[in-house]
Order: C-alpha cells, then sequence, then structure tokens
C-alpha cells in the first residue's frame, strides 16, 4: 500500500490521504445502502476503510507492538459484537458486528488529522507513484495480471 510506503518514508501526508479514502468510502456507503437497504454493508465499507488506513500507517511507523494491540482488540471486539448483534438483529447484524469493531482503529485516523496537515499540493507531487501503487495492488488482487501475461 502507497499510504505505507510513504509514511515509512516519514512523509506527511496521511491526513490528505485520510481525507480523500473517507470521503470516498462515505459515497460508497451511501450508494450501497440505498442499493441494498443494509446499513452493516455501510458500516464495514467505512470500518475496512479506517482499518486499512491505520494498519498502513501503524506498520508505516513501525508500530509493530501497537498494531498488534489494534488487531488483537479487533479481534475481541469482532466476536463480541458480530454474537451481540446477530442475536439481537439476526444474520445481518453479524455484517454490522464487523464493521463496528473497527471502531479502535478510528484513534489512529483522529490522531493522523492532529498531527499532518492536510497538504494536496504534496499528493500531487506523489500521485504518480500512488497511482501505480493501487493499480498494481488492484490488478494483482482481481486477477487480471494473468490477462497479461499470455499477450
Amino acid at each position: 500500500m502507497a499510504a505505507t510506503v510513504l509514511v515509512a518514508k516519514k512523509i506527511k501526508i496521511e491526513s490528505t490521504v485520510y481525507i480523500l479514502s473517507i470521503s470516498a468510502s462515505i459515497i460508497s456507503s451511501l450508494v450501497l445502502y440505498f442499493a441494498f437497504a443494509n446499513i452493516g454493508m455501510s458500516v464495514y465499507v467505512l470500518g475496512a476503510v479506517i482499518y486499512n488506513l491505520s494498519a498502513a500507517e501503524l506498520l508505516g511507523r513501525r508500530f509493530y507492538k501497537k498494531y498488534s494491540i489494534y488487531f488483537i482488540s479487533q479481534k475481541i471486539l469482532f466476536v463480541i459484537f458480530s454474537l451481540l448483534f446477530y442475536y439481537m438483529i439476526g444474520p445481518e447484524g453479524v455484517l454490522l458486528g464487523i464493521g463496528l469493531s473497527f471502531l479502535p482503529f478510528l484513534e489512529r485516523i483522529y490522531r493522523g488529522f492532529k498531527d499532518t496537515p492536510l497538504n494536496f499540493h504534496l499528493l500531487k507531487t506523489k500521485w504518480k507513484f500512488m497511482t501505480n501503487n493501487f493499480l498494481l495492488d488492484f490488478f494483482s488482487e482481481t486477477k487480471i495480471k494473468y490477462c497479461f501475461n499470455n499477450i
């Protein structure tokens, strides 16, 4: 992930990446909610984005012990919330429980906004690297790379 590399290089771009990623995930969550009328799916999308941004920041800064603590607490909350919402709401509650289990990572996002200023000019200078990294991740995840290898 590009954010991990940029944080590891001590480039203060976190809050700019956070605002863009969270804004896009809020829009995606709203679209999913109106398409499927499932609040659990929308909460999960927001939670997953918050988790990935926080994990990239923690691992980029080499805070492995803190990452482990956050990760274990998320897994414990995952079990608690999923079971709780399953018995309260039904099967749809499991997805809501998974999404809410990412709440501990919000603290890292808040800290990122507090510690680094928004800098869209810096984002512009790193755009090529971030786009390349995103496309490589996207193609490797969607297995499109196999199509290009056969050409």
